[in-house]
């Protein structure tokens, strides 16, 4: 999984960066290595469909449980911490674009009582009982964003299914940044890698593994663009970036507590696929 995170630079970077040919201004991003759940959507038909019926769809209960299962996750990997950003105590505004469930945005709020975070997504399956400080918008992050202030900190998870254009994403998210403000991406890519290599040693698997990839690519969605986004964001200006990795099981006979812990709940997530 990726983890990337950068923030806007202030008016002084910026006239800084105007003096200097090679700055880096990059923004910070963290991906992560982990199965995607587009076992079925091997078409843009069945993608367009998803998108056009999002309600619908992630109203199922087991699709609902599975984007909670999820946030389990990122919470077992990532130890609890919710932003791997170097947050004041308590940034002002703060938006979860792509909130699904709104698990994270709900943590985020209890977490710090005196932001005021609120939740993006096209389909409204959030919780009615939510802390006084998060509220939930219905909306296309991928569209432009029609709310009336900027945020101090913006947030995703696993939304790479979603955006067709990183670029105009990167864009948007410049635009609704206060200066100073943070990114941060948490994404899985594709196609799954291991360690050792021995990811070729199960054909079958490897070649579900590369065909879904392929799939992926015809219907429009780009598996693997979080690892362009560094980019995307130094040219856009953005400062500061940093990338963290971590890992996903994808069973429990991993090594280590928390890896096989991982493990468990991604069976239980690809469960939950097979709808």
């Amino acid at each position: 999984m990726d983890l990337v995170r950068c923030r806007v630079a202030s008016p002084n970077q910026l006239a800084s960066q105007r003096k200097t040919t090679n700055s880096s201004t990059a923004g910070g991003i963290t991906r992560t290595k982990t199965a995607s759940t587009l076992c079925q959507m091997t078409t843009k038909r069945l993608l367009d469909w998803v998108r056009t019926n999002h309600h619908e769809w992630l109203g199922y209960p087991s699709l609902t449980s599975t984007v909670e299962l999820q946030h389990q996750i990122w919470d077992t990997c990532l130890t609890g911490r919710l932003s791997l950003c170097p947050l004041n105590e308590s940034p002002r505004n703060v938006l979860d674009i792509g909130c699904g469930t709104g698990a994270w945005a709900i943590d985020f709020a209890k977490a710090h009582p005196n932001s005021r975070v609120t939740g993006m997504d096209l389909s409204s399956i959030q919780p009615s009982t939510v802390p006084s400080n998060v509220a939930f918008v219905v909306g296309d992050f991928t569209a432009p964003w029609d709310i009336d202030h900027r945020f101090d900190y913006v947030h995703s998870r696993a939304i790479t299914i979603g955006v067709r254009d990183w670029g105009k994403l990167v864009d948007e998210v410049w635009r609704n940044l206060e200066p100073g403000g943070w990114v941060e991406f948490q994404e899985y890519h594709l196609p799954w890698t291991s360690d050792d290599g021995s990811v070729v040693e199960c054909p079958k698997f490897e070649q579900w593994n590369q065909e879904i990839f392929r799939a992926a690519k015809k219907a429009g969605m780009t598996p693997d663009a979080i690892l362009q986004v560094p980019d995307l964001l130094e040219k856009r200006g953005f400062v500061g970036a940093k990338t963290a990795w971590t890992k996903w099981a994808i069973g429990p006979w991993a090594k280590g507590a928390r890896e096989k812990r991982v493990g468990e709940l991604y069976l239980e997530v690809s469960a939950g696929a097979q709808y």
